[in-house]
């Protein structure tokens, strides 16, 4: 499909799915739903999001709602994280990406363990696209200058063989630098390659490439739009 000067992208009508669940003042979704993306397995569609409870983000973690023709979503109410309270994400997990390797399912996603943590990337699986996930560890931390102190997973990765797939990740805070300088900050792009021989932390290979690709313009930018697109904000289920 391309697009011209009057082409026009027009909304499908109702959301296809909607904050909260049936308890909404107890639900980890019951604030926000943001950054997804998408797994077609056996004719069925699943979609990955991040889900707040509240304005502040006081807490957040990844759901999954499942349709067979992306207009109909029946959404799970519960996190599809498994005992992340009790993790090094137990404050957030958020932007999840998703693929298949042999017969599990892994979850890339970026979070934190408390709310001042910098954050990291971790990985977890599932025999069942639906979840739930038990968590592996972290595969990345920031390390390099353009980094800065923390990173976001962009829920986008490529699979590249059987068991080796790219992940693509930002930063999202200014390095030590840029901050006694006073420089603006510009959002870069990194990526990874992830190799994975197993559901174990000591199975998984992770090789950064130590490049980062630059975007053009600071946060809040369209620029900087193009990688952490808008979320969907205040749809209630009144």
């Amino acid at each position: 499909m391309s697009f011209n000067s009057t082409s026009k992208l027009m909304p499908i009508g109702n959301p296809q799915f909607v904050l909260g669940g049936s308890n909404k003042i107890n639900s980890f979704d019951c604030y926000s739903v943001a950054f997804s993306s998408l797994l077609k397995e056996d004719g069925d569609f699943f979609l990955y999001y991040t889900g707040a409870t509240d304005k502040n983000w006081s807490f957040a973690s990844i759901g999954v709602a499942t349709s067979r023709n992306l207009f109909e979503f029946k959404k799970k109410e519960h996190s599809i994280i498994e005992n992340q309270k009790n993790s090094k994400f137990s404050y957030e997990a958020v932007t999840p990406a998703i693929t298949k390797v042999k017969s599990k399912y892994y979850l890339i996603f970026a979070g934190r363990e408390h709310r001042y943590d910098h954050r990291v990337l971790g990985i977890a699986y599932s025999d069942d696209p639906a979840g739930p996930f038990k968590i592996i560890d972290t595969i990345y931390k920031p390390s390099m200058d353009w980094e800065g102190y923390s990173i976001d997973n962009g829920s986008t990765l490529i699979k590249i063989s059987d068991d080796e797939f790219l992940v693509y990740y930002s930063n999202c805070a200014p390095s030590l630098k840029n901050v006694v300088f006073r420089k603006p900050f510009i959002r870069k792009i990194g990526f990874l390659k992830v190799k994975i021989k197993g559901a174990t932390s000591s199975s998984i290979e992770v090789f950064s490439s130590k490049n980062p690709i630059p975007l053009n313009g600071p946060i809040g930018s369209w620029t900087e739009s193009i990688f952490c697109p808008g979320y969907l904000h205040g749809i209630s289920n009144e």
